[in-house]
């Protein structure tokens, strides 16, 4: 399900479908692109708690918006930091953020590692309340910016970090679904994979396994 929050001045910064839906409606998950206000402001942290309640993943649109006003400030990554306000809530910055590829994986290491930043001082258990993200690799990023931010997580200890939480993503839809589009972004990844010899399970991780623990945890 979209909740989308257009520009309006004066307009709602954030709307809500009066009856939020349950899970027994068949929903799999939620996408936000809101390009009015900070990923948290207003009522939204109220809607993220249900979704988290729930066990729906969100997708945030992450990274430069062609919207034709100034939007920029409320998708860059370091905005959905206030994701730690939101216990359990599984999600995801499409696009990489792209251009700011390299926050959104600075961003990815600080709320993983918030896990035990925030662990019992007791016990040191880790913080298991911790929203867990991904991230998506909907292009965004083409050709050269694309293979620049698969390298810095292939070939970093950032390959690590993404286990199970990366994601193949094309910005298909079910109506107008392009099977050529989305070749076009496997053949470059699979490609580019070859090059770095990456093993059979990161990229089955890549475009299997992490969608699944996003769907269904």
């Amino acid at each position: 399900m979209w909740i989308c929050s257009s520009y309006r001045p004066g307009g709602n910064a954030f709307a809500l479908p009066r009856s939020f839906p349950c899970p027994t409606e068949g929903i799999c998950g939620f996408k936000v692109i809101r390009n009015n206000g900070m990923p948290a402001s207003g009522p939204a942290l109220d809607a993220y708690r249900r979704m988290a309640y729930y066990g729906k993943p969100l997708t945030f649109h992450s990274g430069i918006l062609y919207d034709g006003v100034p939007s920029s400030e409320f998708f860059r990554p370091v905005a959905f930091e206030s994701m730690l306000r939101v216990p359990h809530l599984r999600f995801c910055l499409a696009h990489i953020s792209w251009p700011w590829c390299d926050e959104c994986l600075a961003v990815l290491g600080k709320i993983r590692d918030s896990s035990w930043r925030l662990s019992d001082a007791r016990t040191g258990e880790m913080n298991r309340d911790v929203p867990s993200m991904y991230i998506d690799t909907t292009p965004g990023p083409r050709s050269i910016w694309r293979k620049d931010a698969l390298q810095k997580i292939y070939m970093t200890h950032f390959k690590d970090a993404l286990k199970d939480r990366l994601m193949f993503g094309t910005d298909n839809n079910v109506r107008n679904y392009s099977v050529q589009h989305c070749r076009k972004f496997q053949k470059f990844d699979d490609a580019l994979f070859g090059e770095m010899g990456l093993a059979a399970a990161q990229v089955d991780s890549y475009y299997r396994k992490a969608m699944e623990s996003f769907l269904f945890g």
